[in-house]
């Protein structure tokens, strides 16, 4: 049988045509929207490619940063080798140092941020790198959809990053500058000699190879009166003493004692929130260097807080020393009306030998001239006595009881140590500072001490050991956006 063809109704083609004119009109729409959809892709990744271009060259410009004219003229180096190692892998733009800006915080008003000229010329204090890339000559995204649907045309994107140092390996504990930044001190029977004069190197008041009770100084005259202070390791200060929040309780200041840091970025120059405490509580974080970990909630760990290589304590028991100190730093020296409260060291003569405290431990005195070490030979008139035996000049080999690996003089810890943990980097603050618990001053420099014995309520002891350049105490470079 032969089946006849169905004859079309009129309905279905007008419900045909009607399928092709949607098709028709939405046709546009769904290209339109495939369009905006591909070139909205192309500027999210050009802006991951502009983020990860600016972090690059942002990181690279910070680690340079140090406070000085020379790290803001090689962070500017850095940040064009950054941005040459990015374009060859990919980011195609022009580098231009107008892209590149420094200042002193991460979230530093517009104002605040210099170029490279004005950081360079103005250096002290700038610790952040920002790297916008508007200034950039790049090529746009291309935006013919977004346009038709209100989208500029052509499309921009860019990227800003900030990257500065996250800390700084300071010990938040300062106590006064005793005095200028460089002194001669011209000890009797000096002159030259051999192996050096015993004409000696002071900085800040220090003498280099004794050692301090740091809880024992004060800058004013005639007084007996110590001050020493808690330094906020989280904020530094300006506008005011003080703050709303107390960044210098124990339970904040423990681990920052523990590890010997603080997340300043920049502490030389800087004005720093500080506390006058009743009475010195965090010795126990400090003892850490010593393998001394205690107990309770505040207590410092292994992991963050490593002992030193040797933590042999050099005090009264000091083997290289006759006759034997009386304890592990310089007594007091009593109130003058020409003297800072310093030590029997600091004065012309000592009382005896045993009040110099240990000699040496650590490191030599120094030459006025040149900063050179000054020989053993010279002992006798480096230390005077008022009365009986002078201390007498170690007869151990080269180095100093510190470097030395004999059972005398050294003590391995138990748990892996880390060499040079003793040294205690200390902000030296311009005295006298304002009166009150919670007060601010500027640091005029970093002093290195070497613990002498585990500290306590009584004494933090440390042999002095020069000014250190905070640009070798920096901690690791972060991002800020």
């Amino acid at each position: 049988m032969t089946r006849r063809a169905r004859p079309m109704h009129c309905a279905d083609a007008r419900q045909r045509g009607a399928l092709l004119i949607v098709f028709a009109l939405l046709l546009p729409v769904a290209l339109g929207a495939a369009g905006v959809a591909l070139e909205l892709s192309l500027v999210y990744q050009r802006k991951a490619q502009l983020q990860n271009y600016a972090d690059a060259v942002a990181l690279a410009a910070a680690r340079s940063l140090n406070g000085t004219t020379a790290g803001v003229n090689d962070a500017v180096l850095k940040a064009a080798t950054a941005a040459a190692d990015q374009a060859a892998s990919g980011a195609a733009m022009t580098w231009s140092p107008d892209a590149l800006s420094f200042s002193a915080a991460p979230d530093a008003a517009e104002a605040d941020w210099r170029n490279a000229a004005a950081a360079a010329a103005a250096p002290a204090g700038l610790a952040y790198a920002r790297v916008d890339t508007r200034e950039l000559d790049m090529a746009p995204v291309s935006s013919a959809f977004l346009a038709l649907v209100g989208g500029a045309a052509p499309v921009s994107a860019a990227a800003r990053a900030v990257a500065g140092r996250a800390g700084t390996r300071v010990t938040p504990l300062a106590v006064c500058a005793m005095g200028d930044p460089t002194a001669t001190r011209s000890n009797p029977g000096g002159g030259t000699g051999t192996g050096g004069g015993a004409t000696e190197l002071l900085q800040y008041g220090f003498r280099f190879g004794v050692s301090y009770n740091l809880l024992k100084l004060n800058a004013a005259k005639n007084t007996v009166t110590p001050e020493y202070f808690l330094v906020d390791p989280i904020q530094q200060g300006g506008g005011g003493p003080g703050g709303a929040v107390d960044h210098t309780a124990d339970a904040v200041l423990a681990p920052f004692m523990c590890s010997g840091t603080v997340q300043l970025p920049r502490v030389t120059g800087a004005t720093l929130r500080l506390r006058r405490p009743a009475s010195f509580t965090l010795g126990g974080q400090l003892n850490s260097r010593f393998s001394a970990y205690g107990t309770g909630a505040l207590a410092c760990l292994p992991a963050n807080a490593p002992p030193d290589t040797n933590v042999r304590e050099y005090n009264s028991t000091g083997s290289w020393m006759a006759p034997a100190p009386a304890a592990a730093s310089a007594a007091p020296a009593a109130a003058d009306s020409d003297q800072p409260y310093n030590t029997v060291a600091d004065r012309a003569i000592a009382p005896d030998a045993a009040s110099y405290g240990p000699l040496w431990a650590y490191g030599t005195a120094r030459q006025a001239a040149g900063g050179g070490a000054i020989s053993r030979n010279r002992w006798p008139a480096l230390y005077p006595v008022a009365t009986g035996q002078a201390p007498t000049a170690p007869a151990y080999g080269s180095g100093t009881p510190y470097t030395q690996t004999t059972v005398a003089n050294f003590l391995a810890p138990t748990e892996p140590g880390l060499a040079l943990r003793r040294i205690l980097v200390i902000p030296l603050v311009s005295c006298p500072v304002p009166p009150g618990a919670d007060t601010q001053a500027q640091v005029l420099a970093l002093a290195q001490f070497f613990m002498m014995e585990q500290a306590g309520a009584a004494g933090v002891r440390g042999e002095f050991a020069g000014v250190a350049d905070e640009s070798t105490l920096a901690g690791a470079v972060e991002l800020y956006r």
